[in-house]
Order: structure tokens, then sequence, then C-alpha cells
């Protein structure tokens, strides 16, 4: 056991503010995360506001172009409904031919035709390669067909033989 034999001015009293600092202590810690979160979410919201605000500016620089996008999305689809058309399993084949025929130039001759699903494949010979190549060219002019294109052309015994494959487009007659 202890006694305190100090007269009562010296002796050690206990602090009256000591649970006041405690208290203020307790405060701090937990208001000082609270503040800061505060803070950096302000600072995060008006960093939002000037990059809307200059994303707004930038939308109102390319609004007049708005129109010109809305007509190439239009244009694209009609494009991608063109080329994606097929013949129908019903056509006739012999309007197909008929174009070919008109439009093979003299001295160009088809030795093999070929059909795979909406594709004609044609084998020849022609004596130079000018006459082939105008020959994809008028097929490429063609409303019947599509995307022409030479896959073979080699100079051979009797002359240039060349593999031209094109895409049937639905014509309606």
């Amino acid at each position: 056991m202890k006694i305190n034999l100090l007269p009562l001015a010296r002796q050690r009293q206990p602090h009256r503010y000591r649970a006041f600092a405690l208290l203020a202590i307790g405060v701090l810690c937990v208001s000082a995360p609270l503040v800061y979160y505060s803070y950096q979410l302000r600072q995060g919201l008006e960093r939002l506001r000037h990059e809307v605000a200059s994303l707004e500016t930038r939308v109102a620089a390319l609004s007049p172009l708005d129109p010109l996008l809305q007509e190439y999305v239009s244009l694209e689809r009609e494009l991608a409904r063109i080329k994606g058309e097929v013949v129908p399993k019903h056509a006739k084949l012999v309007p197909f031919l008929d174009e070919v025929a008109r439009l093979l130039p003299d001295r160009v001759f088809v030795e093999e035709l070929a059909l795979e699903e909406a594709r004609l494949s044609l084998r020849g010979v022609t004596p130079t390669y000018a006459l082939a190549a105008e020959f994809l060219r008028v097929l490429a002019g063609s409303e019947f067909f599509a995307n022409p294109a030479l896959s073979v052309l080699q100079q051979g015994d009797a002359g240039h033989s060349f593999e031209i494959t094109v895409e049937l487009r639905a014509v309606v007659p």
C-alpha cells in the first residue's frame, strides 16, 4: 500500500482534461479519414465535371457531321444488302449464261463452267493477257455479276489459260 505524504497542492491529481483530450483524439481519428475521403470525392467530381464539359463541346463541334454519319450508315447497310443478295434456288441460269456469252470477247474461249451456290467459275483460254483483263473488266461492269476475281492466268501451248470466279447477283428480269 502506498501513502502519499505530499501536501494536497503538490500531490498528483487526476488530469481534468484527460477525458476531453481522449475524446478529441478519438473524434479526430474518426473524422480525419471522412474529411479526406470527402475531399477526394469532391476532387473526382470536379474532374468529371470538367471532362463532361469538354466532351459536350466536342459533341457540339461534331454535331454537323451527324446527318452525314447517318447517311453513311444507311449507305453501308444498303451496300451490305446488295452484296448479300443471293440468287434464289428457283432462279433460272439461262440469263446468266446468256450474259456470259454476250460479254465474252472475240477469241476468248470458255472451256469449263462450274456453279457453286451463288458463285460461277469460268475456265478458258485467251490468246493474250489483255483479252483476259478485258473480260474481267466487262464482267465487273455487268449487273448480273459481282466481285469478279482472276485466280489463274498461265501461258500454255494453246494460249493463256485463265480461271475467273464471279458471284451471281439476284437480278429481276
